[in-house]
């Protein structure tokens, strides 16, 4: 008679069957790629969209390259009055334009400029850089406007270049991006009118020589950097004038 079979026995653990993981291995594969995803997405904000800037935007020159030479100008303004105290020194840049140094204070700088080092068109009113001054970390722009025939909203379109991607920061003031005149207590100046104001930009976290846009139509760069003397100088980029 054959032995009867035993009914304790146990296979080797070996030789047991494994159940299937495709299913946990495919969520894992899933939630790892969607993280890689994730941070892919935010290293790109990051680096190409910073907090409180625009954009990148193409510059028509390489920075690495572009040496700043003073800028050279044939446009002619309407006198402004001088707001500052009397000037403590005068400078003559290379391109033979006179700026007054208007700094009162140590560690701040401040231009006047008798022929505007740079000028341009903008909403059919004509603008010119008349003066610069750099307190802090604040940078401000003094600037002539002459309202044309045709009186339009005149927009505050002047960027800081905030890094070497291209991206463009806003200025500070005139709030809401654009001039408000006295007279008319709006962004539409008096037709002819001649006016004195100022843009204001954050330079914190920016390497100088600060590099400008006016933005609009035109858009021209130029450079603003404080000199020895106590001043500051306006050039254009090399591969401009």
């Amino acid at each position: 008679m054959s032995p009867s079979p035993r009914s304790d026995f146990h296979p080797h653990p070996r030789l047991r069957r494994r159940p299937p993981r495709r299913d946990s291995v495919k969520t894992a594969l899933v939630v790892l790629w969607s993280a890689a995803l994730a941070l892919l997405v935010l290293t790109f904000i990051a680096v190409f969209y910073p907090p409180g800037e625009a954009g990148p935007t193409t510059l028509p020159f390489s920075l690495s390259s572009s040496t700043p030479g003073m800028a050279t100008t044939t446009a002619t303004t309407t006198a402004i009055a001088a707001q500052n105290p009397a000037p403590t020194s005068s400078a003559t840049s290379s391109a033979g334009a006179t700026s007054t140094v208007t700094a009162t204070a140590p560690g701040e700088f401040a231009s006047e400029y008798s022929t505007p080092p740079v000028a341009w068109q903008d909403s059919g009113a004509q603008f010119s850089l008349t003066g610069a001054s750099l307190s802090g970390n604040e940078l401000t722009l003094t600037l002539a406007i002459q309202i044309g025939d045709s009186p339009a909203c005149i927009p505050a379109n002047l960027r800081l270049v905030a890094n070497e991607t291209g991206a463009l920061r806003a200025p500070d003031s005139p709030a809401g991006g654009e001039f408000t005149f006295p007279d008319t207590q709006s962004c539409n100046g008096t037709p002819g009118a001649v006016y004195s104001a100022s843009v204001t930009f954050s330079v914190d976290g920016v390497a100088p020589p600060y590099l400008l846009t006016t933005g609009g139509a035109a858009n021209q760069y130029f450079f603003a950097a404080t000199s020895t003397h106590g001043g500051v100088n306006i050039s254009l980029p090399a591969t401009q004038g």
